[in-house]
Formats: structure tokens, sequence, C-alpha cells
């Protein structure tokens, strides 16, 4: 960011740069052998704190990534459908029983990314998507408890 810019503008170049991953495609961010587990379960959490938003109808920042899913009111139904979406989206293989019993939204993210059948292994020498050179490249933003923070 350029440092002559007035603070509004700053502001509104990290909104562009952290819109830009966040619409990233997750598979490709899953995927990516340069995207680190934290910053794989940063964009796995987003995704699924915005898909909990949508499904309780609340906005994302009311959703806390440390609560368990019980507490929001998740039930059965759910938590069926939230298997469904993290089978399809971040090709995790999670029980309904788990994901009913996990201790928060964020333990239940990092068994996701450790599940998802798209995290490469390391030791294969992928090159990095597009998806993860701009995570690389926003060093610093990230997303907490569905709300964007500067670090």
């Amino acid at each position: 960011m350029d440092a002559s810019l007035p603070h509004h503008e700053h502001l509104k170049e990290l909104r562009e740069e952290i819109s830009l991953i966040m619409h990233a495609n997750l598979a490709d961010i899953l995927s990516d052998a340069n995207v680190n587990k934290k910053d794989a379960m940063a964009a796995l959490s987003k995704s699924l704190i915005s898909k909990l938003a949508s499904i309780f109808v609340v906005l994302e920042t009311c959703m806390d990534a440390t609560s368990p899913l019980a507490r929001p009111g998740a039930e059965s139904l759910i938590a069926v459908e939230l298997r469904s979406w993290v089978a399809a989206e971040a090709q995790a293989d999670c029980s309904v029983f788990g994901i009913m019993q996990a201790s928060s939204i964020t333990s239940l993210v990092e068994k996701m990314v450790e599940e998802s059948s798209l995290r490469p292994d390391p030791t294969n020498g992928e090159q990095p998507s597009a998806a993860a050179k701009l995570v690389n490249e926003v060093n610093g933003a990230t997303v907490l408890n569905g709300v964007n923070e500067h670090v």
C-alpha cells in the first residue's frame, strides 16, 4: 500500500484485496502446496462461517468461530447439510456426529482441512495457483470469526 494515500484509500485497497481472496476458489486454495495450513483454515473458516450465517439467517459477524456448532442451534439436519457442503467444497469426509460434536467451528475447520483430499502432498513439488499467490501477496490480512482484520 502506498503511504501517501489517505487512510480511507488504504482501507479501500485492503478491502479489494481481501475480496479477491474471499472470492478465490476454495478448492484452488486448499489444493495449493504453497498455501500453509493456517491460510487454508482461514479460507475454509470464512466459507464455513458464511454458509452457517446463511443457514441461520444471521450476519457473518454474529458467528463466533470459538463456539461449538450446537451452540448456535445446529441440529442433525443442518449437520447433514454441512457434511454435504464440506464434501463438495473441501472434498473432506466428516461424519455428522463429528460435525455436531466439534468443540468449536475452528476445531471443525482444522479437522476438515486435515481430512481434505485436496490438500497436496508436500513432497510432490506442485506449482502455486493464482489464488495461493494472491493469499501470499496479501500477507497480514486474515479472516477471524467472520471479521476481516489486518494484522
